[in-house]
């Protein structure tokens, strides 16, 4: 397994090329709005290992074996043109979790940062409505780690870690629509390849326009299934959203 052992100077290398396009576009007439957001999922994190960490452990799958949020943090900036734009969007979630499984004792923590840039595609008449294309870059960064305790005590603990980051294309799409002059709504499909073993991210939010901006509610699911030659973590987070976005 390749580490990489500084995965957060890769990330702010990433948002440092994030910067020009966006720093282009201010001049050029675009929209912007900036999210600080709120998503309360629920949270399954599996993991399968070909290399049993437990001496005489015959299962080597645990399921859920992470479920529980110590601190997260999401935001989403995006500036929008009459035909493009672009958007960067940021996930940060530390996880952790004790777990008794019928031979085996877990301790686990989990720290990821989800990271997306991509353009937008928008070939309809008026910004902001209609059908759009979304293609850019996905960037994971895992940290997680599970301390073994078997039952049995004449077996040694193990402990397996993983400390990697994946960097996948991302492609998709989303529809805005209105429902009424103040109420709207988005739906947004997309899914991502590369270093992982795939990604996909389902969204449905519906808006209210303020005179600043706009309320978001709704709902999203996203799957990721990451990953080395032993070990395969499954992390699937799904639940309701509400955030605020302030137009500039």
């Amino acid at each position: 397994m390749t580490i990489k052992k500084n995965p957060l100077l890769k990330l702010a290398g990433i948002a440092a090329l994030a910067a020009a396009p966006f720093a282009q576009a201010s001049a050029a007439g675009w929209d912007w709005s900036a999210t600080p957001y709120i998503w309360a999922p629920s949270i399954s994190t599996d993991l399968s290992n070909n290399a049993p960490p437990v001496e005489g452990e015959s299962d080597a799958d645990f399921g859920n074996i992470v479920d529980k949020i110590d601190m997260g943090f999401l935001g989403h900036l995006e500036g929008q043109g009459d035909d493009f734009g672009a958007f960067a969007d940021i996930i940060y979630l530390s996880l952790g979790d004790q777990k008794d499984f019928d031979r085996v004792s877990t301790d686990s923590s989990l720290d990821t940062t989800v990271f997306e840039l991509a353009a937008v595609w928008s070939p309809g008449e008026q910004r902001n409505q209609g059908f759009e294309v979304l293609g850019g870059l996905r960037h994971i960064i895992l940290d997680f780690s599970v301390d073994f305790d078997p039952v049995n005590p004449e077996l040694s603990p193990a402990k397996v870690h993983l400390d990697q980051s994946y960097s996948d294309f991302m492609l998709g799409g989303r529809y805005t629509g209105s429902f009424t002059e103040k109420w709207g709504y988005s739906l947004r499909a997309d899914g991502s390849w590369g270093d992982t073993d795939g990604t996909m991210n389902l969204s449905a939010l519906v808006d209210y326009k303020t005179n600043s901006g706009a309320w978001l509610l709704g709902y999203r699911y996203m799957t990721v299934e990451l990953g080395d030659s032993d070990t395969d973590v499954e992390l699937t987070l799904m639940g309701p959203v509400v955030g605020y976005a302030f137009k500039f």
